[in-house]
């Protein structure tokens, strides 16, 4: 296309892109430099050369980019995704929840945007708005395990169990060799004293990885507490 047509920002941008799906972060940025070299009004090679940059860790660079973008659409929502999750990697967990809002405020079916936001409010200590934030992810995105997973552990820390319970027996229903699900869910069920269905799951973390000393260790714990002496003591003499 651009020995057709070597002057075409678009193309640049595109190609960009695809460069950028292959983490050839420095090499996409040729190309987004290229594209605002012909039309310096180019909002998507300016957000794409954010994303770039962040990831090279060239974070004043990467919110430099997304300003001029916003300067120049104000009302693009990716471009406020981005920039969002660019200051939660600086740890600005406060204005990337701001910048997260004001994403779904513009275009409210975004998974991404309500995940990355419910990461924030993790980080400013609202747990419940985090997993309100979840929530709203599945209805958008009914299959996704790692939304599941992380709202399940947000439950089980507020005290809602069967909540979490219910959450993990998701996560494995997409993604049944999770091990830390297993044991995760262990964890629930031997504090509600099923310790037989606590050990039936560190039995299965541990055919995932026998080597998971820590899943022995509750075993153990979960087979004394259910009269298994001798299991229990095999259990923690191999951990």
């Amino acid at each position: 296309a651009l020995e057709l047509e070597p002057y075409d920002a678009e193309v640049y941008v595109t190609r960009g892109v695809v460069k950028l799906h292959m983490q050839s972060y420095l090499w996409s940025m040729g190309d987004f430099d290229s594209a605002l070299r012909i039309d310096p009004k180019n909002v998507q090679a300016y957000s794409n050369r954010a994303v770039a940059r962040a990831t090279l860790l060239n974070y004043e660079g990467a919110l430099d980019d997304c300003n001029k973008a916003i300067h120049l659409d104000a009302f693009n929502s990716e471009v406020y995704l981005k920039r969002g999750i660019i200051r939660g990697d600086m740890k600005d967990y406060q204005g990337a929840w701001d910048d997260l809002s004001y994403s779904i405020r513009l275009k409210e079916d975004m998974p991404y945007a309500w995940f990355n936001r419910a990461l924030a409010s993790i980080h400013l200590g609202d747990t419940l708005g985090a997993i309100s934030d979840f929530s709203r992810v599945l209805e958008l995105d009914p299959y996704n395990a790692l939304t599941f997973y992380n709202r399940a552990l947000l439950r089980s820390q507020a005290g809602d169990l069967y909540g979490a319970l219910e959450d993990y027996d998701k996560v494995l229903m997409l993604n049944p060799e999770n091990i830390y699900t297993y044991y995760n869910r262990a964890v629930i069920r031997q504090h509600l004293e099923d310790y037989a269905g606590a050990a039936a799951d560190y039995t299965r973390a541990i055919e995932l990885f026998p080597d998971f000393a820590g899943a022995y260790i509750n075993r153990s714990e979960a087979r004394s507490k259910a009269g298994d002496e001798k299991g229990a003591w095999l259990d923690y003499q191999k951990a």
